[in-house]
């Protein structure tokens, strides 16, 4: 069960921006903050409209005749636009509302139910993307030179192209992804009974006539590096502690690297050590802390390779004190949280299930949205006529699986590239910290 916890969070891995005190938005809940709509109004310069652009793939190419509604902060309509030859739909918006799109079933042998996109707080300039778009892949076989080893050794290959193994002695090779002129390498060894015999890191590695080679590089034994959780909260009942090293978008570990488990009682402070490559590197680490209720926490850090100390109850962000639900008269979804940190966007992964009616079989649809952060609520933009059957309704089931995020950069780094963000090379594109707070009922709960 803890496995696929921490699977879901890779989704928030993925600043309250202006349009979180949009007028029109505050005032439709009786809990928005006092004076939120007077100060909108009071601003001397009325904002400026701008062209938003949403670019949508599906299966690898552009998709083609999806609907995509842009929508003012009231939910207006200012478009409702079909993508273009190149899955691209546009429109000119004021700042602070949203574009939806809408990715219908894909009927066959294996079908794929609907799938709905939310940008909220959208801002003139916003350059959106749906859904990843890469050249074919081409495979060609590759060798690797590595230094001189015992024979026997066991040789663990990572690259940006690819990856691969083998027996020192032998020729390691892997199926490079092609275009692959330069790429950065990471090489392990081991003995056959798991001992650590060095790593090398090298960034920009020529590949000529489809040979790699760092033999001219010299292994280095991994490092042990103390990792420290320090002031943490009483309410947090167990903490995990990983780490890698992080460079040129390869985590790399050795074959010692092990990461912490901590069980309650914690007390304040734990900490122990993990073995890491000694290499040119950053320091990617991850403390995953939790609550009795199902609340979790992680707290990822890019930083020097070396020791760290994480204070938890500074990093923390607000925690998830109920199951977030959903109210179709308010067309929100509603939880408690705790007043610790703070937090800069929402970013969601919900299915809605309608059930059968007569004739109509039942439909499920998923609808992932990101939005600034509000305390206790996302609002769910009610979507203009055409697109009306994705509008939940009292009778549908909402299954919500909601993540709260603080980023590096704020709301503004993550919105454009929410829903197709590649790990930390995307969230901490440099060093620094993010965090994420989401909520899984116990066994037996809903």
């Amino acid at each position: 069960m803890r496995k696929n916890r921490q699977g879901f969070t890779k989704l928030f891995s993925v600043a309250v921006v202006a349009a979180m005190g949009c007028g029109e938005e505050a005032a439709t809940f009786t809990d928005a903050p006092t004076g939120s709509v007077d100060a909108a109004q009071t601003t001397p310069d009325a904002p400026a409209a701008g062209v938003v652009k949403v670019t949508v793939s599906r299966s690898n190419t552009a998709a083609v005749g999806m609907q995509v509604a842009f929508l003012n902060a009231d939910d207006s309509v200012v478009a409702v636009a079909m993508t273009d030859a190149d899955g691209v739909a546009s429109a000119t918006m004021l700042p602070g509302g949203s574009v939806t799109v809408v990715l219908p079933a894909i009927v066959g042998a294996r079908p794929i139910n609907a799938e709905v996109y939310t940008f909220e707080g959208v801002k003139p300039g916003d350059q959106l993307v749906v859904g990843k778009r890469a050249p074919a892949a081409t495979l060609v076989s590759t060798e690797v030179l590595v230094p001189s080893l015992v024979r026997g050794t066991v040789v663990d290959v990572q690259t940006n192209c690819g990856s691969g193994s083998g027996t020192s002695g032998t020729t390691i090779t892997f199926e490079a992804r092609q275009p692959c002129t330069t790429t950065n390498v990471f090489v392990s060894a081991h003995s056959a009974n798991g001992a650590d015999l060095g790593q090398l890191y090298k960034a920009n590695v020529a590949v000529t006539n489809n040979v790699l080679d760092v033999s001219g590089e010299a292994f280095r034994p991994a490092k042990a590096h103390t990792f420290t959780l320090s002031n943490i909260p009483a309410v947090v009942v167990d903490a995990d502690v990983s780490a890698f090293a992080f460079a040129g978008g390869l985590q790399m570990t050795a074959s010692q690297t092990m990461g912490l488990s901590y069980n309650a009682p914690l007390g304040t402070t734990r900490a122990g050590d993990i073995v890491l490559p000694d290499v040119a590197a950053d320091l990617l680490a991850t403390a995953t802390i939790r609550r009795s209720n199902g609340a979790l926490q992680q707290i990822i850090d890019r930083a020097p390779l070396a020791a760290l100390t994480v204070d938890v109850t500074a990093a923390q962000i607000p925690w998830f004190l109920s199951a977030p639900t959903y109210d179709a008269g308010g067309s929100q979804f509603a939880w408690t949280e705790s007043a610790d940190g703070s937090a800069e966007a929402v970013v969601t992964n919900n299915s809605f299930t309608r059930p059968a009616n007569g004739d109509v079989p039942a439909v499920t649809w998923r609808h992932q949205m990101v939005a600034p952060h509000i305390p206790g609520r996302l609002r769910v933009p009610v979507l203009p006529p055409a697109m009306t059957a994705f509008n939940p309704l009292p009778t549908d089931t909402a299954v919500a699986l909601i993540g709260l995020i603080k980023v590096p950069g704020g709301y503004d780094s993550l919105r454009a590239t929410a829903f197709v963000g590649d790990g930390p090379a995307t969230t901490l594109p440099a060093q620094g910290r993010a965090v994420t707070s989401v909520f899984f009922p116990q066994r037996g709960v809903r």
